[in-house]
């Protein structure tokens, strides 16, 4: 699927087998709390439900089926002004795709929008007009060390080692990235928690952005 006319190549996602059998050992490894008086869930999440989806990922989930449905997709990796940038695309499929980032907030990822990029990238495939596709861009939002934790560096997350400006720097980061590929002209965005500051790095070429929480500009 990948489009000749881009100027970087993709990354398939692909997790090694060590570490994926490192997770299954910790995971069998859990040391499960009582929990009693808990069995409504008013303390928390119940002990017998977090057993139950466990045991799931541990003898049910299939690793292999999930990475290889996210390589249907294309995956890239860049690092524009030191913050790794990772994103999702599917090239629009139309006379003039408009670029669209669909950005997250921790703790969701890119795979969040999974259900809505095929739709966005090929209307006509849906019954939707052609001319409204979207050249679609899916991202997680950039996290702090604390946020990232053992994902940082896995290509799956962005990482910036600054507390408090984690969501600016990554958002002009991937602006910075999407320029130098040659891809906005005029693009749209749609994000939560601190990639809403995506908006707002270059509003000049921004078409439109959507935010689902406030944020203040300090403008």
């Amino acid at each position: 699927m990948s489009d000749t006319s881009f100027p970087l190549q993709p990354t398939p996602i692909h997790v090694p087998d060590e570490v994926l059998d490192d997770l299954t050992a910790r995971l069998k490894a859990t040391n499960w709390p009582q929990d009693e008086g808990n069995d409504d869930g008013y303390y928390g999440v119940r002990r017998t439900y977090l057993q139950e989806l466990v045991e799931y990922w541990i003898e049910e989930y299939d690793r292999c089926a999930a990475e290889a449905a996210m390589n249907v997709y294309e995956h890239y990796n860049v690092e524009v002004g030191g913050v790794p940038v990772h994103f999702m695309r599917k090239p629009g499929v139309g006379p003039r795709p408009t670029p669209l980032i669909l950005s997250h907030g921790w703790p969701w990822t890119f795979w969040h929008w999974s259900k809505v990029v095929d739709p966005l990238a090929d209307p006509g495939a849906y019954g939707a007009d052609p001319a409204e596709a979207f050249d679609v861009m899916a991202r997680p939002a950039p996290a702090t060390r604390a946020m990232a934790g053992s994902t940082a560096g896995r290509g799956l997350t962005e990482f910036s080692h600054e507390r408090s400006d984690a969501g600016r720097r990554g958002g002009s980061a991937s602006h910075m990235g999407r320029r130098r590929c040659g891809l906005v002209c005029r693009e749209c965005a749609r994000s939560a928690d601190p990639a809403v500051h995506d908006g707002l790095a270059d509003p000049g070429r921004r078409a439109g952005a959507r935010g689902v929480r406030p944020v203040a500009t300090g403008r």
